[in-house]
């Protein structure tokens, strides 16, 4: 048995082998240079700043208005992160909607706003609501949304007044008055 295993090399491999066994050896450190990325995770996010803005409310029912008058609502909010917030625009939901903010940045802790104006000139009358998008410099490009809801009612008419003699009314046109002897007294238009 000696004289056998002197002939035989105990580290002698094919080249076929050696490829083998050094493609196992590279799969193997891959694997386990993965493993320990992995393991060790995202960068904590803790360490990483971001402003938060948390309105007080999101929503404010206005009731009704007359068809022609415009909706205004200040919304407040706090910045409750720990960076500067800084609201970059405000998006109407249409043209007739508009969005105004605080243009100074917000420190963590204090509050700002954003004021929502919706002109209701033209508009049908009933139930409607608008909205408005603020982008600001978030963790997240999602913007924040509040919204104003009410109803939109038919305007008000006046009558015409009389101012004619005798209690008539003025209905449009030029008209005189005139004493018993021709003088103008009055002209409406």
């Amino acid at each position: 048995m000696e004289q056998f295993l002197q002939t035989v090399p105990l580290c002698e491999f094919s080249s076929s082998m050696k490829t083998g066994l050094r493609s196992i050896f590279y799969s193997a450190l891959l694997l386990l240079l993965t493993l320990s990325v992995r393991a060790q995770g995202p960068p904590d996010q803790a360490d990483e700043k971001f402003p938060v803005l948390t309105f007080e409310e999101t929503e404010w029912q206005w009731g009704q208005i007359e068809e022609g008058d415009t909706v205004k609502h200040v919304f407040s909010f706090i910045n409750t992160g720990n960076a500067p917030l800084i609201i970059e625009r405000a998006k109407g939901s249409c043209s007739c909607t508009k969005g105004y903010f605080s243009e100074e940045a917000i420190k963590p802790g204090e509050k700002g706003w954003v004021r929502i104006e919706f002109d209701t000139k033209d508009k049908d009358w009933g139930h409607t609501d608008r909205n408005l998008l603020v982008f600001y410099n978030g963790e997240s490009p999602k913007p924040m949304e509040v919204k104003v809801i009410g109803e939109i009612i038919e305007p008000k008419v006046e009558a015409p007044k009389p101012n004619g003699k005798d209690g008539e009314l003025n209905l449009g046109g030029d008209e005189e008055e005139k004493d018993e002897n021709g003088n103008t007294l009055f002209k409406w238009r």
